[in-house]
């Protein structure tokens, strides 16, 4: 076995989204070569995608452990850590591959999300700035900014994050709900409705918009509709609380 031809084909399959391929040709590379770190960093990537994380951060550190000297393999663990909500070790991690690549986009993104994890949200707009400015088209680094610049208050330029996503991503759900969310901040209410239809309609049955959607329905006086769209959130999430709070006060305020 050609094992960095292999290597190379399972993470071209990986990237293409076959990831049952890659994996199976990742595990063949560590039959044979057990020690091989690029295999369990892509292993690492298909369990994360499948959303198993206890796998994936088995996978990552391994690939950490066997050669510490890969920003990739740093950047892969920090962002794991990240989704199990271990903030500090994801922090510890970034900045390791950001010292051994300091413009590594990706590894920025990952200490914002790990100063994100901790509630350190202004530390996270600094992260995600330097990503941006490091490539100004990265939509994932700019639909953070976007996020946090929200949390932050500072929805003007949050919107105009989401904007610039928009622009290279259209009808991107996510990009449209965080437009929906800094627009209504600024008191923008029937653009952020749109905004929320929008992500609605790229993100069906995503029970966050619906409940964003009601509450700018709700400001703008259009009780019964914001009624029926709480309704629909509760058929499918019954337990969601911030949804039984404006179904409530929608049907007061009627």
């Amino acid at each position: 076995m050609d094992v960095s031809s292999e290597i190379r084909r399972s993470f071209d399959l990986f990237a293409a989204g076959q990831l049952d391929e890659a994996a199976e040709l990742a595990g063949a590379v560590l039959a044979v070569s057990p020690e091989e770190p690029s295999a369990h960093r892509v292993l690492a990537g298909v369990f994360l995608r499948r959303g198993q994380l206890d796998q994936a951060l088995d996978s990552a550190r391994r690939a950490w452990e066997i050669d510490p000297s890969v920003p990739e393999a740093a950047a892969n663990l920090a962002a794991i850590l990240v989704e199990v909500r271990q903030g500090e070790a994801a922090e510890q991690m970034a900045r390791r591959a950001i010292e051994m690549a300091p413009d590594f986009v990706s590894a920025w993104v990952n200490l914002g999300l790990a100063y994100r994890c901790q509630s350190r949200q202004h530390d996270a707009v600094d992260a995600f700035r330097q990503a941006v400015q490091l490539q100004p088209e990265h939509h994932g680094a700019l639909t953070n900014l976007g996020n946090v610049l929200c949390e932050v208050g500072e929805y003007a330029e949050a919107a105009e994050c989401s904007r610039r996503v928009l622009q290279m991503r259209p009808g991107m759900a996510a990009a449209e709900n965080n437009l929906g969310n800094a627009l209504l901040k600024l008191g923008q209410i029937d653009e952020a409705i749109l905004a929320y239809r929008r992500a609605l309609a790229g993100g069906p049955d995503d029970s966050e918009i619906e409940y964003n959607l009601a509450i700018a329905l709700e400001q703008a006086g259009r009780l019964s509709e914001s009624e029926d769209v709480q309704r629909s959130v509760l058929s499918r999430v019954p337990d969601h609380a911030r949804a039984t709070n404006i179904l409530g006060v929608a049907l007061k305020l009627q």
